[in-house]
């Protein structure tokens, strides 16, 4: 959604060339200013099947590498666009237009809870059509947060596995460390 993040028409929002973002960002007037831009890209990522959605991001991702942003850490190693791009065939556009719907329309309330883990499996013969997981990891003595709670809901109402992982330093009641 770059195109409609880095949206220039709208007065006010970029006054230099050199700012990491538009200055309504987080504000509740990003959505509603951007409303038409975010609904129509939402509605092409929703029709995209699998390897087309592989496609796009792919086209995407080479458009916008190494630009300076809010988002995304271009330093991080774990995120190569060959990885990403198959997560997306696995979760496929439905739940993708769940989480920028989401993100886009307050991203200030949704970009923190989600779970912690993406497990992704495909098989190569099968045009990279998979299935993915989202596991949300708590110590013994930890519990979810409301927005994790929200985040879980969400993505179990597509119908996606969510699972909760319990880890504790002892195993049968005797300390590893």
């Amino acid at each position: 959604m770059w195109d409609e993040i880095f949206y220039d028409k709208i007065d006010y929002v970029f006054q230099t060339p050199f700012q990491f973002g538009p200055l309504d960002f987080n504000e509740p007037e990003f959505y509603t200013t951007r409303k038409h831009l975010i609904e129509a890209k939402l509605e092409l990522i929703s029709n995209l099947a699998p390897l087309r959605l592989k496609s796009y991001f792919e086209q995407e991702y080479e458009k916008h590498k190494n630009v300076h942003n809010p988002l995304v850490n271009w330093d991080n190693l774990k995120l190569t666009k060959a990885r990403m791009a198959t997560i997306l065939s696995c979760m496929g556009s439905k739940v993708l237009v769940m989480f920028l719907s989401k993100l886009a329309s307050d991203y200030k309330a949704w970009s923190y809870g989600m779970p912690d883990l993406i497990l992704w499996k495909y098989e190569k013969n099968k045009d990279l059509v998979g299935t993915i997981k989202f596991v949300e990891v708590k110590s013994e003595y930890d519990t979810l947060s409301e927005q994790q709670k929200c985040w879980i809901a969400m993505i179990t109402k597509e119908e996606v596995n969510v699972d909760l992982c319990k880890i504790t330093d002892k195993v049968e009641g005797v300390d590893i460390f």
